[in-house]
């Protein structure tokens, strides 16, 4: 609550909403007993219902309002943050402990050893298993996040960083390792279990004939990589991997394009330089040539002066 309330004296927030799925009746029971009389605090409790924690899902969910395309939370009123931050900028500025550690959750296939661990960052995942008593020739693979949006990793050197918040261990193989991907046949199942309501199947061949218009303009970039439309597409094509790659591709594009607009810029700031230059250069030799001619008339008209001058003088002298 202490870290709540620190984010809301910055940011002024009037309403803390503080989303609970059903099935945590404990925490549900002690967070109502710590915010009762505190008008600020919101209980919200939320289905069981996966994916519940991506940022727009919950928006969606909380408010019934939807992030716009190219835009996050913030943009219509909303901040969003995790326990986890929370709890850490409580400890960095009431306790003044900088972030060393969080609690990472330990998951397994057969139940075994599950739960949430301190662990320091930068701590590699070899030693936090074999520190949990799990010996690595029964582990089949390792994952880092949850069961459909991990990623798999086979270097267990890898160290375990502020980001990261669960590890899930499989110790069987796993069965869709050796199906192979076969063609879309436009079940329509993808796009019944997006939760942003995008069209998976239709964005597929677009990637596949590498029409990058196309899937930009259906919104291949609000994607949240939950791989729910994988685990329903019986022709068990890998569909986030696609857009991942998509993604990046339109990213690459994105900045060639900007790279390309730069260069013109610079391109017509040097092209004006280099024309106010010469013109500054005729300018200046017009000057010299006026100022040339000038003198030129100052000199004639000085002879022409002392001439008229010495003819009036010796007139004078015959007439004496």
């Amino acid at each position: 609550m202490i870290g709540c309330k620190i984010i809301c004296w910055i940011t002024k927030i009037k309403t803390v909403l503080i989303a609970i799925q059903e099935d945590n009746i404990q925490s549900i029971s002690k967070i109502q007993h710590l915010i009762k009389n505190k008008s600020l605090f919101k209980i919200c409790i939320i289905k069981k219902k996966y994916p519940a924690g991506s940022s727009k899902v919950l928006v969606k969910s909380l408010t019934g309002k939807e992030v716009p395309h190219g835009k996050h939370s913030i943009d219509i009123g909303y901040l969003i943050f995790n326990v986890a931050t929370i709890f850490s900028i409580k400890r960095a500025i009431i306790n003044g402990k900088p972030l060393t550690e969080r609690v990472v959750t330990l998951m397994s296939d057969k139940n075994l050893l599950s739960g949430n661990f301190w662990v320091r960052i930068g701590t590699p995942i070899k030693y936090f298993l074999t520190s949990n008593k799990l010996k690595q020739s029964f582990i089949a693979s390792v994952y880092l996040g949850g069961p459909f949006m991990g990623k798999k990793i086979n270097n267990l050197n890898h160290s375990i960083l502020k980001k990261t918040n669960s590890i899930f261990i499989t110790h069987k193989k796993e069965k869709n390792e050796s199906i192979s991907e076969k063609t879309c046949i436009r079940c329509g199942y993808c796009s019944y279990v997006c939760p942003v309501n995008l069209l998976p199947q239709q964005l597929y061949w677009y990637i596949k004939n590498k029409n990058h218009v196309q899937t930009k303009k259906h919104y291949v970039l609000d994607c949240i990589e939950c791989k729910a439309c994988e685990k329903v597409c019986p022709s068990y094509i890998p569909l986030v991997k696609y857009f991942i790659q998509e993604k990046n591709i339109l990213k690459n594009i994105t900045l060639e394009n900007n790279r390309k607009k730069m260069s013109l810029i610079r391109f017509k700031t040097r092209e004006q330089r280099l024309f106010n230059e010469k013109r500054m250069i005729h300018e200046n030799n017009d000057t010299f040539l006026m100022k040339k001619k000038d003198k030129k008339i100052n000199n004639i008209t000085k002879t022409v002066l002392k001439k008229t001058l010495q003819d009036a003088i010796e007139r004078m002298k015959s007439k004496q």
